[in-house]
């Protein structure tokens, strides 16, 4: 019964989110077998799919993976949305359909990835949409990714080596403070993480006042090898900073400001 009224959900989310909601199952059913595919998000907003990245658009408009435990946004508001590990751009432009007036700054260091998030971007000239090719961390620099290189589209570049067969390749990186500062930011609304363990770094190193300049954070935790590298000491970090959190069971926190 669970899975039921997950699949149900699952689609009712696709109807919700997508205005051509019909061209997925179309793809499912194999009635069009062509891609990448183009779904039309709401307030006109346009997001190419490759075979590659389906599982990444189904877990974010589908199952809406990073909206569960957010305190409400209002649309109405030009907010300041921050997407590390921007993939191709799922997220970004699912928060631009929910959000119109924001302005969404998508950082991706993997070229592969950069090069479909940029053309994603630029199907959405009328939306306020910056993307840059880099790595974000503790420290300003370059730092050197793990990653899969029989990926087409890496989902996995991270700072852990998980296996002997990953290759690496060093990237350019921006720490917060930093990017506060390039791109003129006052206030963060929303901060999203997911950048395979890099989100420890960026959050503990992070001095104290920037945390009032950032309203809610969503990360997707990443177990690492030292002992404040899990979600329960990052949880707690959260709270000290003056945090209200939440966990979810795919290990994602959410933090929102008391």
């Amino acid at each position: 019964m669970q899975k039921r009224t997950n699949q149900f959900q699952r689609y009712l989310n696709l109807f919700k989110n997508l205005k051509n909601w019909w061209v997925y199952p179309a793809h499912k059913f194999r009635l069009i077998r062509s891609y990448p595919v183009l779904f039309k998000l709401r307030n006109s907003v346009s997001l190419e799919v490759h075979k590659q990245t389906m599982n990444v658009f189904k877990e974010i408009i589908m199952d809406e993976c990073y909206m569960k435990g957010l305190t409400e946004l209002s649309p109405e508001m030009p907010l300041t949305i921050l997407d590390v590990g921007a993939n191709v751009g799922c997220y970004s432009l699912f928060m631009a359909s929910r959000y119109p007036l924001a302005r969404i700054i998508a950082f991706e260091p993997m070229k592969e990835n950069y090069k479909f998030l940029s053309q994603n971007f630029q199907k959405n000239p009328d939306k306020n949409l910056v993307c840059e090719n880099i790595a974000v961390f503790g420290q300003s620099g370059k730092i050197t990714l793990k990653y899969i290189p029989q990926e087409s589209f890496p989902t996995r570049a991270s700072i852990f080596k998980y296996q002997s067969f990953w290759d690496e390749i060093e990237v350019p990186c921006l720490s917060l403070p930093d990017i506060f500062r390039k791109f003129g930011i006052f206030q963060i609304d929303l901060l999203k993480l997911d950048c395979e363990g890099a989100e420890y770094n960026i959050l503990y190193s992070l001095p104290a006042e920037y945390f009032n300049k950032i309203s809610q954070i969503v990360a997707e935790v990443h177990p690492g090898l030292t002992e404040k590298a899990n979600i329960d000491e990052l949880e707690k970090h959260l709270k000290k900073n003056g945090y209200e959190t939440r966990t979810g069971s795919e290990s994602v926190i959410w933090a929102s400001r008391m």
